[in-house]
């Protein structure tokens, strides 16, 4: 039951903040839709503000991170203008990367899906103006993860406990040798 609920809301929350990146591209009069049309539509999400605004420590983050991609937008020649409003719009291959590791990690983790999971995607992506402009922002993932726990957004699989967890260790524990333990004992000699 849970696992449908959460499915069902991600692929509601997706298509959504796709159709708005999708829609402030063609509002801009872009033949792509890009990493930075994303990040502005996952802006506008309630959760990712305030744990942009917790991790960076910077109560102006959200409105910097928007004008800086906006300012970008309106001012690089680097994304090609739709000559004809009849020409379809194309997801770039960097927006649609970030989409996947955005649903792949929600699914993956099981837990509810946020779109932390969808900036933190985005971030893991340095090659695009978004990711530097939140990289710039001092918004790593170690810092989103460490917001989102203090607000209890635990989608992207932070505290997300299975029921069966403690069964799994115990069988791991019977059938496995736990390498960590092992050389944190110095049972296993350096290299």
């Amino acid at each position: 039951q849970g696992a449908k609920e959460a499915q069902t809301l991600l692929k509601k929350k997706m298509q959504l903040v796709v159709t708005t990146a999708t829609d402030f591209a063609k509002s801009k009069g872009h033949s792509f839709v890009t990493t930075e049309h994303l990040l502005i539509a996952i802006m506008c999400d309630e959760d990712v503000q305030r744990v942009t605004i917790r991790a960076s420590e910077n109560t102006n983050v959200v409105q910097d991170i928007t004008n800086k991609i906006n300012d970008y937008l309106n001012n690089s020649n680097d994304i090609p203008v739709v000559l004809d409003v009849k020409d379809a719009i194309t997801a770039t291959d960097d927006f649609m990367s970030a989409i996947d590791r955005a649903n792949a990690r929600m699914v993956a983790m099981g837990g509810d899906p946020t779109m932390v999971d969808a900036l933190m995607s985005i971030i893991q992506n340095q090659d695009t103006v978004a990711g530097t402009v939140l990289l710039n922002e001092q918004l790593t993932n170690e810092n989103i993860k460490n917001a989102a726990m203090h607000f209890g957004i635990e989608g992207f699989g932070l505290g997300d406990k299975q029921p069966d967890d403690e069964e799994h260790i115990a069988l791991l524990r019977e059938y496995c040798v736990n390498l960590n333990e092992k050389a944190g004992s110095g049972k296993i000699d350096p290299l």
